[in-house]
């Protein structure tokens, strides 16, 4: 797996091959980058359930001002501090379970990617605690990416702006409605 474009086009994203780890396929990290445009330029990003951190790589790679990884896994997390070195200045690396991080965060984002291990129950719980400790300004866009089969859950206050499917995967943007 490579960067598909910005100031790292082709460099090698290193990922663990362990079972339950799905890195976003670079067609639909190119259809996710595609559909942000300009908007990811100078924004603040946070990459839940970041795996190897190719979303967020790919946004840093692309003109974003900062990325804030959170991962659990331990291994998967020594490859994400890899993969992140080139840009050592502009991450945050938090090695913690993505309610726990919720729960502490206080910073807010400008683009929020949540790609959490599929048919979990991930998304519904995870949407309620962005809404609930107010990580939703006006100005934020969660870019979720899911399967087929659990379709994204919307919420009161939670507007569904666009949703493409790549296969069995689907990106869904959500905004603060």
């Amino acid at each position: 797996m490579r960067v598909i474009g910005g100031e790292l086009k082709r460099r090698p994203i290193l990922y663990p091959t362990k079972k339950g780890l799905r890195p976003t396929r670079g067609m639909v990290r190119e259809a996710i980058f595609d559909i942000l445009g300009e908007r990811i330029k100078n924004a603040k990003v946070c990459d839940l359930f970041c795996g190897a951190g190719s979303l967020g790589i790919e946004a840093l790679s692309r003109g974003a001002s900062s990325v804030t990884f959170v991962e659990k896994d331990p291994k998967t997390f020594s490859f994400l501090k890899r993969n992140t070195s080139p840009f050592k200045d502009r991450v945050k690396l938090r090695r913690m379970d993505v309610d726990r991080f919720l729960k502490r965060a206080e910073e807010k984002f400008d683009i929020i990617f949540l790609d959490p291990p599929y048919n979990k129950g991930l998304i519904l719980k995870t949407l309620k605690r962005l809404k609930e400790k107010g990580f939703l300004a006006d100005n934020t866009l969660i870019v979720v990416e899911h399967s087929t089969t659990e379709p994204v859950p919307i919420l009161k206050a939670i507007k569904k702006e666009r949703e493409r499917i790549y296969g069995d995967t689907v990106i869904t943007l959500l905004s603060k409605g």
